[in-house]
C-alpha cells in the first residue's frame, strides 16, 4: 500500500517519505486494520517503487486492506493531517519552556536567567525590537531553512552535529511551525522567553571563546562586554551602550559588510533561537505524551 498511518504523529504518511527506520519509532500501521507495517523499496525499477507491507498476512487480507486504503478520500487525509499537526503544535507551544529548560546550558531552572534579563530595561527594549523585526521579516519556509542551514553549518565547522530522533525534514518542519506561532501576536511571551534563552546562549558561547583560548574575531570581545554589561545596567546606561553598538561597524570576517555591532548581536541571538528550535526534543516529548494517553 502507498499510505501508512503514524500512531505517534496522528498523520497519514506517504510511503515515499518514510525511511525504513521510521516505521517502528513513528509507530506506522496500516490505516485499515491498524496492524504494524514495514517499508519496502524496489530500487531495481526506474525511479524506485515505495510501498508499505504487513509483517505477516494472507494475500487476501493484504489485498482487502489495499483496497480500503486506496479508497480513502484525499480530502479526508489532508483534513486529518492538518488537525493533527495543529494539535501537536499547540502541545509543543505549551511545553516549549520545559523543553528549553533541558538545555545543558542551565545547571538548574532557567528562571533565574529569565528574571535577570527581564529586569533589564535596555534588554527589554532590544527584545521588543527583535520581536517586531521578526514579524516584519515574515520568514518563508525557505528563509527559515536557510537559517537552519547556517546553524548546522556552524555546528559542522566545530565538529558537531544535531542529534534528533525525528528525521531532519520532520524536525525542521516542526521548528518552522513553532517559529510562525512565536512571531504571531499571541506568541509574543514565548518569543521573549526564547529571545532570553538565545541571549544567554550567545553570552555563554562568547565567554567560552574568551576564556577558552579560542581565536576571537575583531569585535567579538567588545560584543561580549556590551551584552554582559546590559544585564545589570540602568536604563540610561544600557540605552547608551545600545546607541554605541549601533554606531560601531564591524564588517567581515566577523560580520556582513556594513553591519554594526548591534546588528551582529541581534543576528547572533536569532541564530541561537533558530538553533534552539531545531534541536528541541519534539519526538521524546510527543512519545512521552502518547504513553500517558
Amino acid at each position: 500500500m502507498k499510505i501508512g498511518y503514524s500512531n505517534l504523529l496522528g498523520e497519514h504518511l506517504q510511503a515515499e517519505v518514510i525511511h525504513h527506520k521510521d516505521c517502528e519509532p513513528f509507530q506506522v500501521v496500516c490505516p485499515a486494520c491498524r496492524e504494524p507495517v514495514f517499508k519496502v523499496e524496489r530500487s531495481e525499477d526506474v525511479g524506485g517503487i515505495h510501498y508499505l507491507s504487513h509483517y505477516a498476512a494472507a494475500k487476501s487480507f493484504q489485498d482487502d486492506c489495499e483496497l480500503r486504503v486506496s479508497a480513502l478520500p484525499s480530502e479526508l487525509i489532508s483534513q486529518d493531517n492538518r488537525t493533527s499537526r495543529d494539535q501537536r503544535l499547540q502541545y509543543f507551544l505549551q511545553v516549549l519552556r520545559d523543553m528549553v529548560a533541558k538545555d545543558k546550558i542551565y545547571t538548574g531552572s532557567p528562571q533565574k536567567s529569565q528574571s535577570l534579563l527581564n529586569r533589564s530595561k535596555a534588554i527589554g527594549w532590544l527584545r521588543l525590537q527583535h520581536y517586531e523585526m521578526a514579524r516584519k521579516l515574515s520568514w518563508s519556509q525557505n528563509d527559515f531553512a536557510e537559517a537552519v542551514s547556517g546553524y548546522t553549518d556552524d555546528l559542522a565547522s566545530q565538529g558537531a552535529f544535531l542529534k534528533t530522533a525525528f528525521a531532519a525534514a520532520v524536525q525542521e518542519r516542526i521548528a518552522f511551525d513553532m517559529w510562525r506561532s512565536l512571531v504571531s501576536a499571541n506568541g509574543r511571551s514565548n518569543y521573549e522567553f526564547l529571545f532570553n534563552h538565545g541571549y544567554v546562549t550567545l553570552l555563554s558561547r562568547l565567554e567560552v571563546a574568551k576564556h577558552g583560548g579560542q581565536p576571537s574575531q575583531p569585535g567579538q570581545l567588545r560584543m561580549y562586554r556590551c551584552l554582559a554589561n546590559l544585564v545589570n545596567a540602568s536604563r540610561k546606561s544600557g540605552m547608551q551602550t545600545i546607541g554605541e553598538m549601533a554606531h560601531v561597524e564591524v564588517g567581515p570576517p566577523f560580520a556582513l559588510e556594513g553591519m554594526t555591532l548591534l546588528g551582529k548581536a541581534l543576528s547572533e541571538i536569532m541564530h541561537e533561537m533558530v538553533g534552539a528550535l531545531i534541536a528541541l526534543p519534539y519526538f521524546d516529548v510527543l512519545k512521552a505524551k502518547a504513553l500517558k494517553t
